[in-house]
């Protein structure tokens, strides 16, 4: 019994990130407070902008990047429905 309220109390300090059509093909738990590495091909005229945006407000291109995305993807009820996916 202490294994399996061990394995939940993990569990509540995991994030549960789901396969991906491309790249990993299975879900994998990771610690709520771990960064992962995300790779992805963006138009040279958006990294510019990036790059421009990130030198103006004295961060590194990953910080602008990761407050952008929070604007659009913050609201994390709206996905707990397809977190089972």
């Amino acid at each position: 019994m202490e294994n399996a309220e061990a394995t939940q109390q993990d569990q509540k300090t995991k994030v549960r990130i789901p396969a991906s059509h491309f790249g990993r093909r299975r879900a994998r738990w990771v610690p709520e407070d771990s960064y992962v590495r995300l790779e992805v091909r963006l138009p040279a005229p958006m990294v510019k902008r990036l790059t421009m945006l990130a030198n103006s407000r004295g961060a590194s291109i990953a910080r602008v990047v990761t407050d952008e995305l929070d604007h659009l993807v913050g609201d994390e009820a709206k996905f707990a429905s397809e977190e089972d996916n």
